[in-house]
């Protein structure tokens, strides 16, 4: 385990345990981003891994992050991420579910947040999961856009190679769409520069983000 700094902040990196590195480095610059649209924002982080969106949005000065996933020990990382970066405790706090459960809770309570951030792992490692992919997206970002305030922010992504950029655009679409939200998408990107995509192999510009500003009739 090693410190590494990124974009100015701190974060504990297990390399042999930890998933792409324990950091997963491709998002490095969409959690600059999501910093950069955090401030005064009441932040939900759902399959937040080790916090890495969390703690820029707390740096760019958003007033409280709920930071949620299924697994103990991810949390716990998170939790020490946060603390690297000189974030007091009541500034947080972490939630052990799973996180599917969690969201349709929030929905069937009413409760909205003003930034959520929805960034789940791959959903089909082949082609034929792809159509059980789609509709897995098509669920979370559904409940994801509920969970949003009138005029909050939606941050979702996807790292699923079998699911092109077209087909997560129309997805997402459809989410809003069944929920009667008006959608502006404030940034469309991908995996940064170091992460490069031969022109014969789509396939490998895998990760899909947007950034949506979420309106409600």
């Amino acid at each position: 385990e090693f410190t590494v700094r990124e974009n100015g902040l701190n974060f504990l990196a297990n390399i042999y345990e930890g998933q792409k590195t324990g950091l997963y480095l491709d998002q490095r610059d969409n959690r600059l981003i999501v910093r950069n649209w955090a401030a005064g924002a009441r932040v939900l982080d759902v399959f937040s891994y080790t916090g890495g969106f969390s703690v820029n949005a707390l740096e760019g000065n958003a007033l409280y992050a709920t930071v949620v996933d299924r697994a103990a020990q991810a949390l716990h990382a998170a939790r020490r991420n946060i603390m690297a970066n000189g974030f007091e405790p009541n500034q947080y706090e972490t939630v052990k579910v799973d996180t599917h459960e969690y969201l349709k809770k929030l929905v069937s309570q009413g409760k909205t947040y003003d930034l959520v951030i929805l960034d789940p792992p791959s959903l089909a490692r082949r082609k034929a999961q792809k159509t059980k992919a789609l509709k897995a997206y098509r669920r979370l970002n559904r409940l994801a856009f509920q969970s949003v305030a009138h005029g909050g922010l939606l941050a979702t992504s996807s790292c699923t190679a079998q699911v092109s950029p077209i087909d997560f655009r129309r997805v997402v679409a459809e989410a809003a769409l069944s929920v009667g939200a008006t959608t502006q998408v404030i940034h469309e990107t991908s995996h940064p520069s170091d992460h490069p995509v031969p022109l014969n192999f789509p396939e490998a510009r895998y990760l899909k983000f947007f950034l949506i500003r979420v309106l409600h009739k």
